[in-house]
Formats: structure tokens, C-alpha cells, sequence
């Protein structure tokens, strides 16, 4: 899709459960700031706060965890036209579960391994955008 379209669908933050899976809410709080709800190991909803820290229309959306969540989680989303019209998008995720390791462990136990469920969302993403 034209690189256009992708950065709206990321800007438009009640978009992002429909191709996360493991997001199951993502509430648009005004001056970059939105409430996420995550699905965590043992169907254990998380949430927190998260803040916009960079825009750069179709090339750039950076996003931070605001000070003091019990999650921290950082990340950008990169977008760069191909010269066919289509759009390449990067991805870095950062994020430090509860309970620090010991939490990515548990979490990867219970089947919720964060790289393997990015993965397999933006390749639904794609599909449903290409479609």
C-alpha cells in the first residue's frame, strides 16, 4: 500500500487490535497521549499509558510508556516508499515485562513470545491491507 495509507492506519490508534492480537484496546487520550490494554499470559490484561514523542508525516512515529507504568515500552515505526509505489515499514519494539526477565519467561511459557506474535501480526496486516 502507498506509504500514505500505512501511516495513517498506525496514526489512527483504534486501528491497531484489528491486525495486534494481543491488543485488545487502544484508547485515543488527546495531545499524544493513549491508554493500551494488552493481553497477557494467562488472559491477564494488562494496561498502561503511552505518549507520541515523534511525528514525521509518512516517515516516522516514535512512541514511549509514560514515566512510572509498571510497563515500559518504547518503539518507532519507520515508513519508506518503494519506488513501485508500495511502502516498507521497520519496526523497534522495546519493553520490559513485569517482574523483568523472570516476566518474559513466564510470558514465553505461556505462549505470548512478543517477536513470534509481531511477527505473525504484520504479516496479517499485511494481508488485510493488500486485500
Amino acid at each position: 500500500v502507498p506509504v500514505e495509507e500505512l501511516y495513517q492506519f498506525w496514526m489512527q490508534l483504534e486501528n491497531i487490535p484489528r491486525v495486534m492480537t494481543h491488543v485488545k484496546e487502544v484508547k485515543d487520550l488527546g495531545n499524544n497521549r493513549s491508554r493500551w490494554t494488552v493481553e497477557g499470559p494467562a488472559r491477564v490484561n494488562v494496561e498502561w499509558d503511552a505518549v507520541i514523542t515523534e511525528k514525521i508525516p509518512n516517515e516516522l512515529i516514535a512512541w514511549e510508556s509514560v514515566q512510572g507504568e509498571e510497563i515500559e515500552t518504547a518503539g518507532k515505526v519507520r515508513f519508506r516508499a518503494n519506488p513501485d509505489g508500495s511502502t516498507r515499514m521497520t519496526i523497534h519494539l522495546e519493553y520490559t515485562p513485569p517482574a523483568g526477565v523472570v516476566g518474559h519467561v513466564v510470558a514465553s511459557v505461556f505462549g505470548k513470545d512478543p517477536k513470534r506474535a509481531m511477527d505473525e501480526d504484520l504479516l496479517r496486516l499485511k494481508t488485510q491491507l493488500e486485500s
